[in-house]
């Protein structure tokens, strides 16, 4: 088996950036709702983008929310 390298670090910013053009939910403190709800969908965003991105979305996230 070949095997894969890891995507850049570009790579990486371009899909953050697109994942929070179409879900600014990620980002915005001024939506309202269940913050249990809120929670539950942001770790989804991220879990597809990290999935699409062959990364590990617990690490993904912190880095970037730390």
């Amino acid at each position: 088996m070949v095997p894969t390298m890891p995507p850049d670090s570009h790579k990486i910013s371009l899909k953050i950036i697109e994942a929070i053009k179409q879900h600014p939910v990620l980002y915005s403190a001024e939506v309202k709702g269940s913050s249990i709800k809120l929670q539950e969908f942001r770790q989804k965003v991220w879990k597809r983008i990290s999935d699409e991105l062959g990364l590990d979305p617990l690490k993904r996230y912190l880095k970037e929310h730390m």
